[in-house]
């Protein structure tokens, strides 16, 4: 109730349309670009949180009913990682701990995103 009047909404897991980079078959970002779903979560994965990664908070079962199960591009929180690398190479971690404090921008992500596959393959 305090920040309904700052946000437009505010969800536990949404689904948006952004223009985000085309991946090949071996997952390398190609020059194009489409309209594409991206998720928001609080959580990571729950695959990713079932995995313990060693940062996770020891709770994580706690959350498990609220983890998103999309295979799809993933913005999420909650893990407090220091670095924006999400738990696969389809996420990316915008909690502020990952971004010196700050929000994170939609170009900042796509900017991540895209340097993350340059010279990635799955």
């Amino acid at each position: 109730m305090l920040y309904e009047d700052v946000f437009e909404t505010i969800d536990d897991y949404c689904e948006i349309d952004m223009e985000l980079p085309v991946l090949d078959e071996s997952g390398k970002i190609t020059v194009a670009t489409t309209q594409q779903s991206i998720a928001m979560s609080h959580f990571p994965r729950l695959s990713a949180l079932a995995e313990e990664h060693g940062d996770w908070p020891s709770n994580w079962n706690e959350f498990a009913d609220m983890a998103p199960t999309t295979e799809g591009w993933l913005l999420y929180g909650h893990t407090h990682q220091d670095v924006p690398d999400g738990t696969d190479p389809r996420s990316v971690n915008v909690g502020l701990d990952a971004w010196d404090f700050k929000p994170v921008s939609e170009q900042q992500i796509l900017a991540w995103l895209v340097s993350r596959h340059s010279n990635q393959s799955r």
